[in-house]
């Protein structure tokens, strides 16, 4: 049996304040969104999550380690599956507002370009929320990847809490998971720090 990955945003990694970048190419200047080079946040699952800062060859693309494994994240959203897709599908986003929708279709590697994983990520309202790390104004972004395979259909809902002055992921909940298989369990920030 295939597992899926999911979008990192699913998995709720991070996303933050944009910074105005270098133009990437002659057509435009490109925002990325990275939290501070040494933010870390630890959640109520014992999970470290280490900010590395934006990749310095690669304006769109920022590093991280959660629990001491590396990762490069479209955008410090989403892993790197299809780099054009996603990126077209996530500049949709930009500049984050209430309501701002992207979708689009990501192959999925492996299968051999059979399948393609239908994102639709939406950022659904503003909300201060209090948590043991403390409280902090956030977007709620959603994000509801779906996979159809013939009849088959595997679908799932999660909610994201950014918080809106660093852009770290502070809270995630998964509303709805069908043949999605091992999502990340529900969790909260409990200590946030950064240099």
């Amino acid at each position: 049996m295939y597992r899926f990955r999911l979008p990192a945003i699913f998995l709720a990694l991070t996303l933050a304040t944009p910074v105005a970048a270098e133009p990437a190419g002659p057509q435009r200047a490109v925002i990325t969104l990275c939290p501070i080079a040494g933010t870390v946040v630890v959640t109520n699952r014992q999970d470290v999550r280490a900010y590395l800062g934006m990749a310095p060859d690669d304006s769109e693309l920022c590093r991280q380690t959660h629990n001491n494994r590396p990762m490069d994240l479209l955008f410090n959203m989403e892993t790197v599956m299809s780099p054009n897709e996603q990126r077209a599908i996530l500049r949709q986003l930009f500049p984050l507002r209430v309501g701002a929708k992207a979708s689009g279709d990501v192959p999925m590697p492996g299968m051999g370009g059979r399948l393609a994983m239908q994102n639709v990520v939406e950022v659904l309202r503003e909300e201060e929320i209090t948590i043991p790390a403390g409280t902090f104004d956030t977007w709620v972004v959603q994000s509801t990847p779906s996979i159809r395979n013939g009849q088959l259909v595997r679908h799932a809902t999660r909610l994201v809490w950014f918080d809106k002055q660093t852009g770290v992921a502070l809270r995630a909940q998964t509303l709805e998971n069908v043949g999605f298989g091992d999502i990340p369990p529900n969790w909260e920030a409990v200590r946030v720090t950064s240099p």
